[in-house]
């Protein structure tokens, strides 16, 4: 993986998904750190409306050539890839946060919460403080469970739908002998 060509505006998105590793490499000697420095000054994550800073204005800031940025943004990659793979405690994210996409009557809404156990495809589950809202609808079956790595914590979005009844409990009635 180290000889591959990859867009260095990529590079630099990837390092910034992986804050704690890069500021593991924080003053070791190495000619990035300035680097480090300036693309972690800001959390992409938790600030929506910042832009990455493009090649040109890395360059400008940081009085590098080109290619010399480009060699550096490259070895730092390169640093951080090594040590996730080497140091089995370079990645630890201990925060967990479910972000629940729901649809009802044709509208969509997002909320975001914690829970103790990741609900998985297929299964539903109760929102009873939902019902007013969903005409008496408080099941929510799952459709999608996608998980996502940020920085500081993994971010598991599930999608789904409300319906009257358990479609777990509506699949064991219709189709008896798969679960006797």
């Amino acid at each position: 993986m180290k000889g591959d060509t990859l867009p260095s505006l990529d590079l630099i998105s990837s390092i910034r998904s992986m804050r704690p590793q890069a500021k593991m490499l924080l003053n070791k000697g190495k000619e990035y750190d300035v680097i480090i420095t300036e693309i972690l000054k800001d959390n992409y994550y938790s600030e929506d409306d910042k832009k990455y800073p493009s090649m040109k204005e890395l360059q400008s800031k940081l009085n590098l050539e080109y290619s010399k940025l480009k060699k550096l943004i490259r070895e730092l990659y390169d640093d951080i890839s090594e040590l996730i793979w080497e140091d089995t405690n370079a990645v630890n994210l201990s925060k967990v946060e479910y972000e629940f996409y729901i649809e009802c009557h044709g509208e969509h809404a997002i909320f975001r919460g914690f829970l103790p156990v990741c609900p998985r495809l297929g299964e539903s589950l109760t929102f009873h403080f939902f019902k007013p809202k969903t005409r008496g609808m408080d099941y929510y079956y799952v459709t999608g469970v996608k998980h996502e790595l940020t920085d500081e914590k993994q971010i598991i979005a599930i999608s789904g739908y409300f319906t009257q009844i358990d479609p777990s409990v509506s699949l064991q009635i219709d189709h008896p002998k798969f679960f006797t």
